[in-house]
């Protein structure tokens, strides 16, 4: 079932909402107060409203939003049950990751190295690390002899 979103509101341009500036105004009168001196006048607004067009008009914006009240709470439980059921197979499929790819990697453009007091004249010397497993037997071998001849002497 199509949503009722995609279908077009259409708008009031009938007849007494087309013409309400010709049954709804108001202009400014000029009045006499008293007619023994009438060189003193008085500007009253006067008000002309056809109250059976006022009452047609009114009839039909109400309507329009009743309308648009029942299609907005039509669609919103619409909308509601697709989310549900949307969830319901997501958790039937299990759990996934998508990768977001973050665009090329580059290489750091940081300073390598350790710390600088290390680098001064004087610091600390790191032994080569071993990398095969032969020269790792031979280091172990190695050290082994060493401890024996500390514990000897």
């Amino acid at each position: 079932m199509p949503f009722s979103i995609f279908k077009p509101i259409i708008k009031l341009t009938r007849s007494p909402i087309a013409n309400i500036k010709k049954w709804l105004f108001e202009k400014d009168k000029i009045i006499i107060p008293n007619l023994l001196k009438p060189h003193k006048t008085e500007t009253v607004k006067e008000k002309t409203i056809n109250c059976e067009k006022l009452r047609i008009v009114i009839l039909q914006i109400v309507n329009k939003l009743d309308e648009l009240i029942d299609r907005v709470n039509n669609d919103s439980l619409e909308l509601i049950n697709r989310v549900q059921l949307l969830e319901e197979q997501k958790s039937k499929r299990g759990h996934g990751h998508q990768f977001a790819g973050t665009g090329a990697v580059l290489p750091s453009t940081a300073r390598k190295g350790g710390s600088v007091r290390k680098m001064r004249k004087g610091g600390k010397f790191t032994k080569p690390v071993v990398t095969s497993i032969e020269d790792f037997k031979q280091k172990l071998i190695d050290d082994i002899k060493q401890l024996q001849e500390n514990s000897d002497g």
